[in-house]
């Protein structure tokens, strides 16, 4: 369902997108634990255990891969992928000197890879995820 892919004021989700990106990260969570990840954290009104914030952000997921190391995930719907404030919370993200992956739907890959093109993070920089969950 989930795989790493190789290679102001400004209106965040649209009407339904907040209900499918919360869906992807509890999914996404759930997979990583799965896989070895610990302590794993996340910014959804019901988790009891939040992540910190990271710069002027707080990510979707904080967790420790099965490697010890400190990953930071944020998730973004289509609509969410390709905008400055994502820029921003990357860049803080990458800073922390952490692990940073970015999970996006199948069908936004391209749109994603493009972006982060544009920003200038390969693959070794920001990890890309992908998710089937429509």
């Amino acid at each position: 369902m989930y795989r790493p892919l190789s290679g102001q004021g400004e209106k965040m989700f649209e009407k339904g997108d907040q209900e499918w990106h919360d869906r992807m990260l509890n999914s996404w969570a759930k997979a990583l634990i799965q896989n070895g990840f610990t302590s794993v954290r996340l910014s959804l009104s019901d988790s009891p255990n939040k992540p910190d914030q990271v710069g002027q952000h707080i990510p979707d997921l904080m967790a420790i891969s099965p490697q010890n190391q400190k990953v930071i995930g944020e998730v973004k719907t289509p609509n969410d992928i390709d905008k400055d404030h994502t820029k921003e919370q990357l860049n803080d993200y990458v800073r922390s000197g952490s692990k940073v992956m970015l999970l996006v739907p199948e069908k936004s890959v391209a749109v994603a890879r493009g972006a982060l093109e544009k920003w200038g993070f390969d693959n070794k920089i920001v990890e890309l995820w992908q998710s089937t969950i429509a």
